[in-house]
């Protein structure tokens, strides 16, 4: 059974974080992650920015771990899916992000697009996770 989580602007990612994230944590194969930009931060990306995006949040995130990402535009915006294989390759740990850092993780992000989209067109980023 796939069950897709969202966290709105208006959500708080705390109640994800409390309800979902940490109950189903032990028993997931992999994490899902969506990244959707706004229609006004779209007007300022292509493809080949949010790759680069994915690059940066995997260097940055997930550095011992594998990631597989991918740009999809089937949709009316342009989104990043990122699949994160929650076992370190280093250490064998299982990842053990809390909600600082997830928190941190979104803001870090918002700074991040402040090199492709001007100032006041960035919007808190829309971040989904999927259980699989």
């Amino acid at each position: 059974v796939r069950q897709e989580i969202t966290v709105k602007k208006e959500r708080k990612l705390d109640q994800f974080l409390h309800n979902d994230f940490n109950k189903c944590h032990a028993k997931r194969r992999g994490i899902h992650l969506i990244i959707e930009f706004s229609p006004e931060e779209c007007q300022f990306l292509n493809q080949q920015v949010i790759l680069q995006i994915g690059y940066w949040l995997s260097a940055t995130y997930f550095a011992n771990y594998v990631t597989y990402f991918a740009v999809h535009d089937h949709t009316e915006l342009f989104h990043l899916d990122m699949l994160v294989f929650p076992v370190n390759m280093i250490t064998g740990e299982i990842i053990n992000y809390g909600k600082p850092t997830w928190y941190y993780m979104v803001s870090q992000l918002a700074d991040y697009l402040k090199g492709f989209v001007p100032i006041e067109k960035i919007g808190k980023p829309l971040l989904c996770f999927d259980r699989t």
